[in-house]
């Protein structure tokens, strides 16, 4: 079986300069994996969501697949109990967990999520699951934070996603 690649080492180096100067082998909370990206594990399903339209990957049916504009997956995110935030931003909100979306020239590119607890983890796609400081994932790999959406109450990624480690 091949061996995975890694975000430790020079895939962060390269792609997320300014994440790679302050991460910590602590920051790292799963093992790579192809089972699910950075969307799938936002709405707490551990699939690969993009609408590419290959067998490999999870789409709703009524979304046009190899749309990849932000606003095909701001409509994923609110039919899985997400809405837009009003201009708080980034701040904690008391009972919710709240997604960055992350885009270039329009198009999505990541998400990120905050926990109840304030802090922000991602999957980084094929690669590990990280906590990290939200503005240090902007970079010409994920582009800007276009939207803030949020959601009550908390996903419980620890018993749904059987390859993280150290949660």
């Amino acid at each position: 079986m091949a061996r995975l690649k890694t975000a430790r080492g020079i895939w962060m180096q390269v792609r997320l300069p300014k994440l790679y100067a302050v991460i910590q082998e602590d920051n790292f909370t799963s093992i790579a994996t192809r089972a699910y990206n950075c969307v799938g594990y936002a709405i707490g399903d551990p699939h690969w969501w993009d609408p590419s339209g290959t067998e490999a990957t999870v789409w709703p049916s009524h979304l046009p697949i190899r749309d990849f504009r932000i606003e095909r997956f701001l409509e994923l995110f609110q039919l899985h109990g997400f809405v837009l935030c009003d201009n708080d931003g980034p701040a904690p909100e008391a009972g919710h967990e709240k997604i960055a979306v992350f885009g270039l020239n329009g198009e999505f590119e990541h998400v990120s999520i905050q926990t109840i607890d304030g802090r922000w983890t991602s999957k980084l796609g094929e690669l590990e699951d990280i906590s990290h400081p939200l503005e240090l994932l902007t970079s010409d790999l994920y582009g800007e934070i276009q939207h803030y959406l949020k959601r009550p109450g908390e996903i419980n990624r620890r018993d749904g996603f059987p390859l993280a480690a150290n949660r």
